[in-house]
């Protein structure tokens, strides 16, 4: 049975007005993201990973620009007819009233800049509901929020709902944004670092909260994080960036167990690991560039250990490592082939 396609970025490029000239931040991103599937994207700050999910859902400021490329996002209308649109050609308040909110809801790092702290929960979700499911009356909007509340574990929610959002704890919150996001049924979630502002304990708790809903619902999720380790437990696929650009994409598998980007390596190698003994933890030396100083060659050749005088001078593509499995590097890691040579041993 053929996959159902969600969303395809192909060749997406976007730069920024800055006082010293136009940058470019996002250098022929390209995926696809099908019905059901569960894919990070990970990469640390600076490397583009919120840029191209804003640009999904039509909110960039207005000194950026999407200068080339699409952003396919199908679904099917009230008639059972498929739709398509290219979101990189629509005007961003198209984007924003038409397609998000109805179709894609993004789940953002801070509840508390996400929530209102002058109105209720209750109010707060139906706003989305008003504008969204017009043809609710009152009564079926509060059914709805109690429903959703119930949802995603808040207790007593007949009570919560008339609560504020300084009443809730950052768990709370962040489960409240999460029904807040899902609301209307959408066909794609994305959630931008979803657990950073939680301690590690409730980290646990929403994104095992947020796989459940998902497989639930059939809906598609993109993950944003810098954090590996939070994401290799709960999703499909992994695309890696780095500088603007797309260095590694895989499966889980592929990505966790036989990186083939030594960019890659360093993240997995950042992580700190209880059965090791190490007195000082791996880290990836250096700095991401600015965007108005990249080396001439690889943009990570500067911070790379494999470094050769090709890298330096030569811009790498994206080439198959594997089945599914692509890198962007002129000497990419064979782990596959050492891993197979040492179990035949």
């Amino acid at each position: 049975m053929e996959r159902e396609r969600v969303l395809s970025i192909r060749d997406l490029e976007i730069s920024f007005d800055t006082v010293h000239g136009k940058a470019a931040a996002i250098r022929g991103m390209r995926f696809d993201l099908y019905r059901g599937e569960t894919v990070a994207i990970v990469g640390e700050s600076g490397s583009g990973k919120s840029v191209t999910m804003k640009a999904v859902m039509g909110i960039i400021s207005n000194n950026q620009h999407i200068d080339h490329g699409s952003i396919h996002y199908s679904w099917w209308d009230e008639n059972g007819q498929k739709q398509t649109a290219d979101i990189a050609k629509m005007c961003p308040r198209d984007v924003r009233s038409k397609i998000c909110g109805r179709h894609i809801s993004m789940v953002f790092q801070d509840p508390m800049t996400s929530l209102n702290p002058l109105y209720t929960i209750q109010r707060q979700m139906e706003e989305v509901l008003i504008l969204h499911e017009p043809q609710m009356n009152a009564a079926q909007r509060k059914a709805r929020c109690l429903e959703l509340l119930s949802a995603v574990g808040i207790p007593n929610p007949q009570e919560r709902l008339k609560e504020y959002p300084n009443q809730f704890s950052g768990g709370m919150r962040q489960r409240v944004i999460i029904a807040i996001a899902l609301a209307t049924n959408p066909r794609l979630l994305i959630a931008d670092e979803p657990t950073t502002a939680l301690d590690v304990t409730i980290q646990e708790q929403i994104l095992e909260l947020m796989r459940k809903l998902v497989k639930e619902h059939n809906t598609a999720l993109i993950l944003i994080t810098h954090d590996l380790a939070v994401v290799s437990q709960m999703v499909d696929r992994i695309n890696v960036m780095y500088c603007g650009k797309l260095v590694e994409t895989g499966s889980t598998e592929d990505i966790v167990a036989f990186n083939a980007h030594p960019y890659t390596e360093g993240l997995l190698n950042s992580i700190p690991k209880l059965y090791e003994d190490r007195d000082r933890l791996d880290y990836i030396p250096g700095m991401v560039p600015n965007m108005f100083e990249l080396p001439e060659g690889c943009y990570f050749a500067p911070r790379c250990r494999y470094c050769q005088d090709i890298c330096r001078h030569q811009q790498p593509v994206m080439r198959e490592v594997g089945p599914g499995h692509l890198a962007a590097c002129h000497f990419p890691l064979n782990k596959k082939a050492a891993a197979k040579t040492e179990e035949g041993k």
